[in-house]
């Protein structure tokens, strides 16, 4: 019986000297990722609003995509300048526009044509938890 008394005894205080007190150890604050998300937006639109030059665009050709049987792509392709996109802040439909998605509207131009566009900006999920890679 003494032969084990001693094993259990040095366990027990090794396993208790690992412990703290509950007020030593400092909780990780909250975040409020809702907050985060409109500081990533508010400072990531004004960056995406412009006129771009689409100068070099890679294409991986897809067998059975018909957009890229319209346009005659049948291999790997690069276009150079390709297109123009003009981007700007699109009017918002709701008095409080939620400024976590901003919305932008604009104009793809490709050779003689002009086509609409119109997307919403999201924070990346990764940007808000780990604070790495891309911000929308």
């Amino acid at each position: 019986m003494k032969t084990l008394t001693l094993p259990v005894l040095l366990a027990t205080s090794l396993l208790f000297s690992q412990c703290t007190k509950t007020s030593e150890v400092a909780p990780k604050p909250k975040i409020d990722y809702d907050q985060k998300s409109k500081e990533i937006m508010q400072a990531v639109s004004p960056a995406v609003v412009g006129n771009w030059t689409l100068r070099r665009v890679h294409i991986k050709a897809q067998r059975f995509n018909i957009g890229q049987h319209e346009l005659g792509v049948k291999r790997d392709t690069v276009f150079q300048d390709f297109a123009t996109l003009s981007i700007q802040p699109a009017p918002s439909r709701h008095s409080s526009g939620d400024p976590r998605y901003p919305n932008f509207t604009g104009f793809l131009r490709y050779k003689t044509k002009t086509y609409p566009i119109q997307f919403e900006l999201n924070a990346a999920s990764q940007r808000l938890v780990h604070d790495e890679g891309p911000q929308a």
